[in-house]
């Protein structure tokens, strides 16, 4: 199980959208890094801008889409906080202790505080990838397929 190397307190944000990176990066510039380790899960490595996706998704003009995928290298504020790539499969609470989460790779991670912000999961043709060069095809595969429509239908 992953713990802090030290006697700091891991502070784990779960979720790195639209609520979890703004709040994680409010998080690395409050928190003291003598005292607390903060670790930001998320399932991307990159912020996907979802009300930016729609546009990206009907056009490859001006090659938007690498525009709604942000790295988070800026995130954190002054790298006060560590970014796991990662999905959580279960949390474990252990009272006044914390507890900890468990990726999807088995790794567990212990919290003194867990903040969940994890967003939501599409269903149908908007399931956007979580890897950089899946999510690139994705958007071209769907550019092609609204070049070669005769119509489209919008419910």
């Amino acid at each position: 199980m992953s713990k802090s190397s030290d006697n700091r307190q891991n502070v784990v944000v779960v979720g790195g959208g639209g609520a979890g990176a703004p709040t994680a990066r409010h998080l690395s510039t409050t928190l003291d890094p003598t005292k607390y380790n903060l670790i930001i899960i998320t399932a991307r490595p990159y912020f996907l801008h979802l009300p930016g996706s729609i546009r990206a998704t009907v056009t490859p003009e001006g090659d938007f889409h690498e525009q709604v995928t942000m790295p988070y290298d800026k995130l954190l504020v002054n790298g006060n906080g560590t970014l796991i790539t990662g999905e959580v499969t279960s949390m474990a609470d252990e009272g006044e202790e914390g507890g900890y989460v468990t990726l999807a790779n088995g790794e567990q991670i212990r919290y003194a505080v867990l903040v969940l912000v994890p967003g939501s999961h599409w269903e149908g043709p908007l399931v956007i990838p979580t890897t950089k060069p899946e999510t690139s095809q994705w958007f071209r595969d769907w550019h092609a397929k609204f070049e070669k429509a005769d119509d489209i239908l919008l419910q």
